[in-house]
């Protein structure tokens, strides 16, 4: 399911009920399937966004919403029920992510202007859809050995031997509005916690003393990373950082926690079939989705 879970940056909502206080600013954008989309509902997706560093714009937010009707509707269909101790479990998981407690992060939110009601309906959504897509692909053929093959010779990659990373993925978050002096505070705390590091096993302990600091373990999936620090990580030693970037998150520094030497044949095989598995859920959810908008009664307004 956590394929389909996007990380923090998809902590975006559907709102349905609008609060006294906004009615008469209020007006309908779309229905679907019967269920309206509001402006309220936009301008909600559209600062989750924001925070969550996708490029904020009321066409995309509308789109995602419309999406997330149709993705419900089709739960509901077959019979998919998301209960809200799960809801409550993803919201509260990704509070801690972002080390706050559910009062902290609800008021977090507010201050963004988003009701924390917004993001447990849009994890409604996400979990359901993972549900969906996983029964989905079930019905689907997998990824065939021979298709791993042929791009393992593809990309010359048979008989080499390459380096395995574990790898901690540490951000000092930043807002997206943040100044330049805001922006070279967190660098400086970022170079600060590099040169203090004590190894990927201490770093959740010496990131809880400090505001704002994610970890997130990242494995072997060197994919997440941006160009610069997949380079980066190639001349680190295991137990040591890259140096602080900014990124649209905030300020980060990858740990290498280990590093070891596989023979390429074996590790390129994995890395091969984890991505033509991860291409053909893709390719399978476009499909899937465009089914169910075609299907859909979508009005605009």
């Amino acid at each position: 399911m956590r394929r389909f879970l996007r990380p923090l940056a998809i902590v975006l909502a559907v709102l349905f009920v609008v609060p006294a206080g906004n009615a008469f600013a209020v007006s309908i954008v779309a229905v679907v399937n019967g269920v309206p989309i509001t402006t309220y509902d936009v301008d909600q997706r559209v600062a989750l966004q924001r925070i969550s560093g996708q490029t904020p714009s009321n066409s995309s937010a509308t789109n995602e919403l419309i999406d997330e009707l149709v993705q419900l509707g089709e739960a509901i269909r077959l019979g998919v029920n998301v209960p809200q101790s799960q809801i409550d479990a993803a919201f509260a998981s990704i509070a801690n992510q972002v080390q706050m407690s559910i009062s902290q992060f609800n008021d977090a939110l507010r201050q963004s202007g988003i009701e924390p009601e917004s993001l447990k309906r849009r994890l409604q959504a996400q979990i359901a859809w993972s549900v969906l897509m996983q029964n989905r692909i079930q019905t689907n053929p997998g990824v065939a050995q021979t298709d791993v093959t042929a791009a393992l010779l593809a990309q010359g990659r048979q008989g080499e031997m390459v380096r395995e990373y574990r790898l901690q993925q540490i951000i000092f978050v930043i807002p997206g509005d943040a100044s330049a002096a805001a922006v070279n505070q967190r660098r400086s705390e970022a170079e600060a916690f590099r040169q203090r590091f004590g190894g990927c096993e201490n770093s959740l302990t010496q990131a809880s003393t400090l505001r704002g600091v994610v970890v997130v373990d990242i494995g072997r999936n060197v994919d997440r990373l941006n160009s610069a620090q997949r380079d980066a990580i190639e001349t680190t030693q295991a137990g040591r950082t890259t140096r602080p970037e900014r990124t649209t998150q905030g300020v980060e520094i990858i740990a290498v926690c280990s590093v070891t030497e596989v023979a390429g044949n074996e590790a390129a095989r994995v890395d091969i079939t984890n991505q033509l598995i991860i291409e053909r859920g893709e390719q399978i959810g476009a499909e899937y989705l465009a089914e169910l908008r075609a299907r859909a009664i979508i009005q605009r307004f």
